[in-house]
């Protein structure tokens, strides 16, 4: 910017164009105009990670790849509250049903409130013992969905607007 601008200062830039005169008034332009010309670029950084939010909400679902329609997607709050809470429903069903076929007696009531020791008890080790088999798990869902739902998961083909 600082080359630009000492080029407004030559007599023969000035000469040439009028507007160029007005010291100020050009150098407020160059500046407009450097400002204007990172727009794009922050547009796309933009769509990259509303496109990334998107794509963790709607794993199965095409990303749009207008930010037009990826902006009209989050600008509906009451449909980002609906998956959310669907999401955590889920998990909270799979964790309850996973307790329950374990230990069929249990108290449900009492494994909602918590752990046994309390919310400061660490729960790391119980994750680090499950997160194996979680995986496997999520490996024979990914594949069962793929066998029946086919290529149509696969080749996520762009939505036509």
């Amino acid at each position: 910017m600082q080359s630009e601008m000492s080029r407004l200062d030559d007599p023969a830039v000035r000469a040439n164009n009028p507007f160029w005169a007005d010291g100020a008034r050009a150098r407020s332009f160059a500046l407009l105009r450097l400002r204007v010309e990172r727009v794009p670029a922050a547009l796309k950084y933009c769509q990259r990670v509303l496109g990334g939010i998107h794509a963790q909400f709607y794993p199965l679902a095409v990303v749009p790849s207008k930010l037009e329609t990826l902006c009209r997607f989050f600008t509906q709050p009451s449909e980002l509250r609906r998956v959310m809470d669907h999401q955590i429903r889920a998990g909270a069903r799979v964790a309850l049903g996973l307790v329950h076929s374990h230990w069929p007696g249990v108290n449900l009531d009492e494994v909602v409130q918590g752990p046994p020791c309390g919310r400061d008890q660490s729960m790391d080790g119980h994750y680090a013992a499950v997160d194996g088999l979680a995986g496997r798990i999520v490996t024979r869902v990914v594949e069962e969905s793929d066998r029946s739902l086919g290529a149509h998961i696969m080749a996520k083909q762009e939505p036509k607007d």
